[in-house]
């Protein structure tokens, strides 16, 4: 049984949250993080990284010359969330929103769960 589990196809929601933002602000990411944390939802933070290492990230992702893919188009600034190979998504409302479905915010996915929560983003 254990063996055919480690072979099983990982869905979107079992893959980890990447978070990206510069190391030593909370700026942006600051409310990302205060949802995970809010809902115990396990990330990686990369902006703890040592400063060489998270400006690094930050700027692999915003360099003029990331001309995005078919699923995700170019960005010029972060916060910036990766979640499994096919989403990478930037901007905090485009995270929080993308975030709450999966961390029960806004689990029903009803209009007025979305509502709420684009209320607190622009209240932000």
């Amino acid at each position: 049984m254990a063996e055919h589990d480690s072979k099983r196809q990982k869905t979107d929601d079992e893959h980890p949250y990447e978070l990206f933002y510069w190391p030593m602000i909370p700026g942006r990411a600051e409310h990302v993080r205060l949802v995970f944390e809010a809902t115990a939802t396990p990330y990686t933070d990369h902006s703890k990284l040592a400063p060489d290492e998270a400006v690094s990230k930050v700027t692999e992702l915003t360099t003029l010359t990331n001309n995005g893919t078919s699923s995700s188009p170019p960005f010029f600034a972060v916060p910036a969330l990766r979640h499994g190979p096919d989403v990478l998504l930037n901007q905090t409302p485009n995270i929080l929103q993308y975030v709450a479905k999966r961390v029960d915010l806004a689990a029903s996915g009803s209009e007025i769960d979305i509502l709420n929560l684009n209320g607190i983003v622009l209240t932000l």
